[in-house]
């Protein structure tokens, strides 16, 4: 995954059981574009995120993918799946949000992007973002039938 560095890294306070997860699985972390390292304590300092989110979002990738570590103590034996599970949380957050300013072309953009994908029904956790409506639906809603 493609990452990006950070001017001024993140410096996270971990529990000590956060903090040991993390030693124990510290090379998965740039699988995702999440160059971390110890930095004294139970800090942990991270210098990049993956490339499609913003530097902000960083913190909170980085505790998501260790409570995945959490729940799958053995995150090796379903490797695939984790990748997967991170895959859709990145995604998630690098997603364009309700009440979101979008551009004339920012909105041209992602439609353009979305005409690509294989799957383009649903989000990544599965809820739809695409819909059909019969045209007499359409009608009936705006009440001109």
């Amino acid at each position: 995954m493609e990452a990006q560095g950070l001017l001024t890294p993140l410096t996270l306070e971990l529990s000590a059981d956060q903090y040991e997860r993390f030693l124990a699985h510290q090379e998965l972390f740039p699988r995702f574009g999440l160059e971390a390292e110890p930095f004294g304590g139970q800090n942990v300092l991270v210098r990049t995120v993956p490339a499609l989110l913003r530097p902000e979002q960083g913190e909170r990738l980085f505790q998501d993918l260790l409570d995945r570590l959490e729940a799958d103590p053995n995150p090796e034996r379903s490797w695939e799946e984790i990748q997967e599970r991170i895959a859709a949380t990145i995604a998630c957050h690098a997603a364009v949000r309700a009440g979101d300013p979008l551009t004339e072309e920012m909105i041209r953009r992602l439609l353009d992007e979305l005409s690509t994908c294989q799957l383009p029904w649903n989000c990544p956790h599965g809820r739809p973002i695409l819909i059909r409506m019969r045209r007499l639906e359409l009608e009936t809603r705006f009440q001109r039938r």
